[in-house]
């Protein structure tokens, strides 16, 4: 990895956002098994749990790896994390919704 100064910014590449993808997956099921657990409120407050907390843990990775801080994130992370977490929350509780309680 480079060195950076505090003030210069790396791009954000197509790698940072393969990686962020990839381990969309595998966050999306362990949140599924933590809001199964933890919410009685039914399918709706499974998926607003797990969109929010996963956005934030999408734009906070994708944060670090641009070594900047939470704080000061841009507008193109936070578009970024909305795109991957929200339709994936909804997709991901869908299909095991289906699968597990509907004995599909």
């Amino acid at each position: 990895m480079e060195e950076l100064t505090p003030h210069e910014e790396r791009p954000l590449r197509l790698s940072d956002l393969r990686f962020a993808l990839a381990a969309n997956g595998a966050i999306q099921l362990l949140l599924m098994a933590f809001t199964s657990l933890a919410f009685d409120g039914g399918y709706s407050s499974r998926i607003c749990f797990q969109a929010i907390t996963g956005y934030w843990l999408t734009v906070g990775w994708l944060a670090h790896r641009r070594r900047e801080k939470l704080t000061t994130v841009d507008a193109s992370l936070i578009r970024i994390g909305f795109v991957l977490w929200l339709p994936t929350a909804v997709t991901v509780n869908g299909i095991l919704s289906e699968l597990f309680f509907n004995g599909i």
